[in-house]
């Protein structure tokens, strides 16, 4: 089976977020890129979930921890841990 991967670069540059906030989410363990050949890359499904961080965090203005709670939140309504 096939993974489609987003190269992250791209991906800030086509949504105008700053790769630094990119960094930041993997430093706190909300996303982890995937290292391919020379670039850093996300699936698709991780970069759904950018797309809602970048959203709470740039049109909402919550701050970097309160997207941790609002995740840990979430996943815990699904049922995940």
């Amino acid at each position: 089976m096939q993974q489609d991967y987003v190269i992250i670069r791209e991906y800030c540059l086509w949504s105008h977020i700053e790769p630094e906030f990119v960094s930041s989410l993997t430093d706190m363990g909300l996303l982890e890129p995937l290292q391919i050949g020379e670039e850093s890359c996300l699936t698709i499904s991780q970069a759904r979930e950018l797309q809602i961080y970048s959203h709470l965090y740039y049109d909402l203005s919550v701050n970097l921890e309160g997207i941790d709670v609002i995740r840990h939140l979430l996943n815990r309504l699904e049922g995940k841990k």
